[in-house]
C-alpha cells in the first residue's frame, strides 16, 4: 500500500511524495508497534486449540478484539500528538502541511489495522490463512482505485493528492477489517 501511495502521489508532485513519504515514516512505526503488540493472539489460540480448549476460543479473541481497538484508538492519539515533529524537520511549509494533513488521515486505519491483524492471528491459529491472502489482496487492490479518485479528484470527489493517499489507506484498512 505504501509503494502504491508513493507512485500515485508523485505523479502529483514532489512535495505531495515527499508528504507521503514523510508521514509514512511515522505511521509505519505506529503499524509495526500495533503489530507487535497484537501477535499474541497466534500462539494463544493455537495453545487453546492444542489444549483441546476450543470452548475458550470466542472469549479470548473478544477480549483480543477489545485489545486491538483500544490500542489502534490510542495509535490515533498518538500520531496527532506526533503532528507536531514535523514542524522540526526543515521541511518546506507545503511538505510539512501536506505530512501533517496525510497523517491524520491515514491514522484512523489504524483501530482497523488492529481488529485486522487480530482476526488474521485468530485465522492463522486456525489453520485458514488463504482468506486472510484473500482479504489482503483485495485490500490493495482498492487501494487504487481510491487512491485514484482521492489524489487526482475524480467522479466529483476533490482532488486532495498526498492527503487523499491517507484518506484512501484508511478507507482500505477499514474495508479490510469488515472483510
Amino acid at each position: 500500500t505504501s509503494f502504491v501511495d508513493a507512485v500515485m502521489a508523485g505523479h502529483v508532485s514532489a512535495a505531495d511524495l515527499a508528504a507521503v513519504s514523510v508521514g509514512a515514516s511515522i505511521y509505519t512505526m505506529l503499524m509495526v508497534t500495533l503489530m507487535g503488540l497484537l501477535l499474541a493472539i497466534s500462539p494463544m489460540a493455537a495453545q487453546k486449540i492444542g489444549a483441546k480448549e476450543q470452548a475458550d476460543l470466542p472469549a479470548l479473541t473478544q477480549q483480543s478484539l477489545y485489545q486491538g481497538l483500544f490500542t489502534g484508538l490510542v495509535a490515533v492519539a498518538l500520531a496527532h500528538a506526533l503532528l507536531p515533529v514535523f514542524d522540526h524537520l526543515g521541511l518546506s511549509t507545503d511538505v510539512n502541511d501536506k505530512a501533517q494533513r496525510f497523517l491524520s488521515a491515514v491514522s484512523w486505519g489504524l483501530p482497523a489495522l488492529a481488529i485486522s491483524r487480530v482476526l488474521y492471528g485468530y485465522s492463522s491459529a486456525l489453520n485458514h490463512t488463504k482468506p486472510m491472502m484473500l482479504i489482503a489482496l483485495i485490500a490493495l487492490a482498492l487501494n487504487i482505485p481510491a487512491n485514484w479518485l482521492l489524489i487526482y479528484g475524480h467522479f466529483g470527489f476533490p482532488a486532495l493528492g498526498a492527503v487523499g493517499c491517507g484518506w484512501a489507506t484508511a478507507f482500505c484498512m477499514w474495508v479490510s477489517a469488515l472483510m
